[in-house]
């Protein structure tokens, strides 16, 4: 079962949609920019045997409250951390796609106390100069008004390999609508945060065991970037899926549980 929608209301400003499914230890499923908790509806059932899996939107996403004011990833951790006192979960697993990787790194070292262990998918650390170029050229354009929807579809070649979009084009164009039909200011004080953070020299405070896990072809979350996490990161090790692009649970869902699932047990 993948859970019902449940909403905890934040100080009375912020309301934060998440589900809940499963038996087990806990372990917290964070999605993307322009994504939500839905991204992982093919993961959550080969979790959910195992573990308690909880799964939310991030503010500005999905069912969560839409901020349309500028905010800074302490403001994705600090819902994170209500949320999580919210389920009554003392400590629990921590995986994080993307956007939800960068918060997972922040988490991590925020309440090191109350994370297991860490898996970093499709994320970003330690971004090259001309890294760091590309991405805030993407979060300025979103600043200054051009729509989210052109981006979206300017990501899909990014996000997915050739031969998925040529296979499966409605599974892309329902991602492109997903982002197409998110808030643009939202998306666009999200994004923010994505360009703007990089914990490469905190890193190896991170205490968990941790996974950092990419695709082969990511142009985001580029391997390069995977191998340094794993080795700033005390007790870590990487896994590259071949061939892959960014959208890992878009196109290759089941193997992404899997080696979740396998990391999460073992």
């Amino acid at each position: 079962m993948s859970g019902e929608d449940r909403f905890f209301e934040k100080d009375g400003d912020l309301t934060l949609r998440y589900r809940i499914a499963g038996e087990g230890p806990p372990v917290t499923l964070n999605h993307g920019v322009g994504s939500d908790l839905e991204s992982w509806d093919e993961v959550v059932p080969v979790l959910s045997p195992h573990f308690t899996v909880l799964r939310y939107d991030m503010r500005g996403h999905g069912g969560s409250t839409k901020v349309r004011a500028p905010f800074k990833i302490d403001a994705f951790v600090d819902d994170y951390r209500a949320l999580l006192g919210h389920a009554g979960f003392a400590t629990t697993h921590f995986v994080g796609f993307s956007l939800g990787g960068l918060v997972a790194q922040a988490v991590a070292l925020a309440m090191p106390e109350r994370i297991e262990k860490l898996a970093i998918v499709a994320s970003v650390s330690g971004r090259t100069p001309e890294e760091h170029k590309t991405v805030r050229e993407r979060a300025d354009n979103l600043a200054t008004g051009n729509k989210v929807g052109h981006a979206a579809k300017a990501a899909a070649e990014r996000w997915f390999t050739d031969e998925f979009i040529a296979k499966h084009p409605e599974i892309v164009a329902e991602r492109v609508r997903k982002a197409e039909s998110m808030d643009p200011q939202c998306y666009g004080y999200s994004y923010d945060v994505f360009a703007s953070n990089d914990f490469v020299d905190e890193l190896p405070k991170i205490r968990a065991e941790t996974l950092v896990a990419t695709g082969e072809q990511d142009p985001t979350g580029t391997v390069r970037m995977a191998h340094l996490m794993a080795e700033r990161i005390p007790n870590a090790r990487s896994h590259i899926f071949p061939r892959y692009r960014h959208s890992l649970l878009g196109e290759a869902p089941r193997e992404v549980a899997g080696v979740l699932l396998d990391f999460l047990k073992g």
